[in-house]
C-alpha cells in the first residue's frame, strides 16, 4: 500500500486515489455470434475491484428490486431486470458512498438473474468510478442465436445510417404479408422493453436491413419514433438513478438519433 493510499481521510478521498490508478477496461472476449467486443465481470474485477483493498475500501452489492418483463420478441426467452445498490465502503473512516445501477438478462432456463446481476455488477463499477464504456450487454452466443432463428431473418453486417437517409418507396398494393406485421410486432416489443441505448440501435440496426424486405419507409418510421420515446423515458430514468453522464456519452455518440433528437434527449440529460 502507497503512503497516499493510507492517507485517505474518508471514502471520497480514497476514490480519488485509486482512480488515478485506473485506466480504460480491456475488452478481452468477442462475442462469437456477432463478432463485438466486451469486456468480462473478470475485466472489470482486475481493473477495479482487485485495488479496492489497498486504498482500504470494500464494495457491497446488493439486489434491491427484480422484474419479469416478459418475453423477448422470439418469444423463446423470458426478460429479467434487476436493480443493484452498490455500496463503497472506507474501512479506516466509516464513510461510505452508494450507487445505483440496472441490469437485463435473457436466458430460456434459469440463468436469465444472474446474467442481469452479471451486467448491473459490471455498470456499478463504471458509474461509481467514473470509467468510460460502450460496452455492450451480456455476450451470448446462444441467446443470440436462439433470436436470429425465431425471426426467420439474416443478420448481416450493415452500414449505420440515418431515419432520414431512408428512401421512401410506392406502398404495396397488395396486404403486407404477415411475417413482416409480425417483424414489426416483435421490433416494437423489444423497443419498449429495451433497458439501455445498445439495445435500442440493435433494434434499428436491423430494422434498417428489412429496407428491401417490403417494409415501408412509414413504418420504419414508425419504429423509430417509438425507439425515440423509449430513448427519453431512459433519459429521465437515469437522472432520478445517476447513470445520466454515462448515458450522454453514448446519445452525443449515438449515429442514428436525429441532431433535433439528439438535443432533446441531451436537455433531459443535462437536468442531472
Amino acid at each position: 500500500m502507497t503512503k497516499q493510499s493510507g492517507d485517505a481521510k474518508n471514502v471520497w478521498e480514497a476514490m480519488q486515489n485509486l482512480s488515478a490508478e485506473l485506466g480504460p477496461v480491456i475488452k478481452s472476449q468477442t462475442n462469437s455470434e456477432y463478432g463485438y467486443k466486451y469486456a468480462t465481470e473478470k475485466d472489470w474485477y482486475n481493473e477495479v475491484g482487485r485495488r479496492l483493498p489497498d486504498h482500504n475500501l470494500v464494495l457491497t452489492v446488493a439486489v434491491s428490486d427484480v422484474q419479469d418483463i416478459g418475453l423477448t420478441p422470439s418469444g423463446k426467452q423470458r426478460i429479467t431486470r434487476v436493480k443493484v445498490v452498490g455500496t463503497l465502503h472506507h474501512t479506516t473512516s466509516g464513510t461510505s458512498i452508494s450507487a445505483v445501477s440496472y441490469g437485463d438478462g435473457a436466458d430460456s432456463g434459469d440463468k436469465a438473474i444472474y446474467k442481469a446481476i452479471t451486467g448491473a455488477k459490471k455498470y456499478l463499477y463504471a458509474m461509481l468510478f467514473c470509467l468510460p464504456t460502450t460496452d455492450d450487454p451480456e455476450a451470448d452466443p446462444e441467446t443470440d442465436r436462439l433470436e436470429r432463428t425465431a425471426t426467420a431473418q439474416p443478420v448481416r453486417q450493415t452500414k449505420m445510417v440515418r431515419p432520414s437517409d431512408i428512401v421512401r418507396r410506392p406502398e404495396p398494393k397488395s396486404p403486407e404479408p404477415q411475417s413482416n406485421q409480425e417483424i414489426i410486432e416483435k421490433a416494437m416489443s423489444a423497443v419498449k422493453n429495451a433497458s439501455t441505448l445498445s439495445r435500442i440501435t440493435r433494434v434499428i440496426e436491423y430494422v434498417l436491413t428489412l429496407q428491401d424486405k417490403g417494409l415501408t419507409a412509414d413504418q420504419m418510421y414508425t419504429i423509430y419514433e417509438a425507439s425515440y420515446k423509449r430513448l427519453k423515458e431512459l433519459a429521465e430514468l437515469s437522472v432520478s438513478d445517476g447513470t445520466a453522464p454515462m448515458l450522454k456519452k453514448q446519445v452525443e455518440d449515438c449515429k442514428w438519433i436525429e441532431a433535433d433528437h439528439k438535443e432533446e434527449v441531451l436537455s433531459i440529460l443535462g437536468q442531472a
